[in-house]
């Protein structure tokens, strides 16, 4: 369950971020608004390699799954509640890290439960699954 709502809220994320951004900050200046949003993700890019190459598995062999899953659905949550409240498109932007961060700590820890507890070939079904979900809700949001 804890994929298939992450993969819909990042489904909702791509789909309505642009016009937010447009609506908030841009003074609905497409351009403007295209522009930072590349931006951001190159951003976000960077901050996903950063965290899950370098700080994921030293938290992960310190502290476990279980305390990344949570932290990561704290961080996540955090992110997305203040986000909508920055008054700048850099703080909007510093706002979408702890939510890159959170999901890094996430999406592997659970997958990689699921992965090692259940069979092989069920698990590849639920991320398979998550994933086909994924894609049907970003076609009918688009």
């Amino acid at each position: 369950t804890s994929g298939f709502l992450l993969i819909l809220g990042f489904a909702s994320v791509e789909s309505i971020t642009g016009f937010f951004l447009m609506d908030t900050y841009f003074d609905h200046d497409e351009v403007k608004s295209g522009q930072f949003y590349s931006f951001c993700f190159t951003v976000i890019g960077i901050c996903a390699f950063l965290t899950g190459f370098f700080i994921y598995r030293p938290l992960l062999s310190k502290v476990g799954w279980r305390p990344l899953v949570v932290g990561g659905a704290i961080f996540r949550t955090a992110g997305f509640a203040v986000q909508p409240y920055t008054p700048t498109p850099a703080l909007f932007l510093a706002a979408w890290m702890p939510i890159v961060a959170g999901t890094n700590c996430i999406i592997p820890s659970t997958f990689g439960w699921v992965y090692d507890n259940l069979d092989h070939a069920f698990s590849f079904h639920i991320c398979a699954g998550t994933t086909l979900v994924a894609a049907v809700c970003i076609l009918l949001a688009v």
